[in-house]
């Protein structure tokens, strides 16, 4: 039901808004009041200086840790899409060993596995230098069985330009050749073939990739036979019906649900 109401909401009503509800419905379960309001004016990061230093804020999710968020960024943002509804969480009846996490912004999802499985080794991987540093800042209580890789997930290894608009960095993509941005970032690319090379079965795959997952599943697919689990959040213009397609001709069984930030597909050996 909670579900099925966020697809309405998401069609009928302003991102600010949603936003808005966002931190009204989460925030205290979320965060101590301190740090509450600490995010909520982080959130308003138009009214707030870039260059200012991070503030740490201590997150319930993840056992009072505190973790550093930059002010003039999508960050406080980040913090409430990640925990509204924990979409990036696995299915209830596995219990995973290896976690691969692509798109992995400040490192909340590596933290938040790590937290929920003690004997997981999460590996995060992401493409702005900036966000993977402080990604590897926010994981160093468990830098014993969790890392990250700096690179984006491509269908090749090399390097490509990767883009995003200021206090919307959560949004930073692979670039098209004519895409006009505030930043651009030359990276180095990696095929997911390369990236799992070492690994003898990865348990689950999370996706969050901007727009990346359409060629991921669709371009050197070799990787997918080592994948017991995966879920992917699917950006525009590829769509949940196309996803659903390209995971099954993978091999994979299939289910969705709608986000309030679009929809979850969850496959499955």
């Amino acid at each position: 039901m909670r579900d099925r109401a966020w697809s309405v909401i998401r069609r009928v009503v302003p991102r600010r808004l949603r936003d808005l509800a966002l931190a009204l419905t989460t925030g205290r379960s979320i965060a101590p009041l301190r740090d509450y309001v600490a995010i909520l004016r982080l959130q308003r990061h138009e009214q707030l200086d870039a260059e200012e230093k991070p503030v740490r804020v201590r997150l319930k999710p993840l056992g009072g840790l505190g973790v550093d968020l930059r002010p003039g960024t999508a960050d406080a943002q980040v913090v409430l899409t990640t925990f509204y509804g924990q979409y990036h969480v696995p299915p209830g009846d596995i219990e995973p060993q290896v976690i691969w996490d692509l798109g992995s912004n400040l490192g909340l999802t590596v933290a938040h596995f790590a937290l929920l499985f003690p004997d997981a080794r999460i590996t995060g991987v992401e493409a702005q230098p900036e966000l993977a540093e402080l990604a590897r800042s926010n994981i160093a209580t468990w830098s014993d069985r969790c890392s990250i890789v700096e690179g984006a997930v491509w269908s090749v290894d090399g390097e490509i330009d990767f883009v995003g608009d200021h206090g919307h960095e959560d949004g930073a993509r692979v670039a098209t050749s004519s895409e006009q941005s505030d930043f651009r970032h030359r990276v180095r690319a990696y095929a997911l073939s390369t990236l799992l090379a070492a690994e003898e079965t990865v348990d689950f795959l999370k996706v969050d990739i901007e727009g990346g997952e359409q060629i991921l599943f669709t371009e050197n697919t070799a990787w997918a036979t080592r994948v017991r689990c995966l879920k992917v959040e699917i950006h525009e213009p590829y769509t949940l019906e196309e996803c659903e397609r390209d995971l099954q001709a993978l091999g994979f069984m299939t289910e969705s649900a709608p986000t309030p930030f679009g929809a979850c597909v969850v496959a499955r050996r």
